[in-house]
């Protein structure tokens, strides 16, 4: 048997970086899915609010539901592919690498 490290358990070279990468990647899932419950939200209670206000249940409330759904994908989408980009600079600086972000910069051959 080999004697444990001093400082803990030792992982295999790399996979540091990886569980980081998996890290940022988790997290930027559950920004675009809270993301998407807000703007739903939003919409939902702004909704309820004005037909409140004005008397035409349930026509507002659904139709800003509705409505929220393309402007909660496209704002999604958007932070998602900002977050990547965001991921792959850092992975580039922090390793010398090429940036390879869906989106980024293309190279000519």
């Amino acid at each position: 048997m080999s004697a444990a490290s001093p400082t803990g358990p030792t992982m295999p070279t790399g996979m540091g970086e990886g569980l980081r990468l998996v890290g940022r990647a988790s997290g930027v899932g559950i920004s675009a899915g809270c993301l998407t419950a807000v703007g739903t939200l939003l919409a939902l209670f702004l909704g309820l609010w004005l037909d409140q206000q004005l008397g035409t249940r349930p026509m507002f409330t659904l139709g800003l539901v509705l409505a929220s759904v393309p402007v909660t994908l496209i704002l999604m989408t958007w932070w998602v592919l900002r977050e990547a980009r965001r991921i792959a600079a850092s992975q580039n600086s922090s390793t010398g690498g090429p940036a390879t972000a869906p989106g980024g910069p293309k190279e000519d051959a």
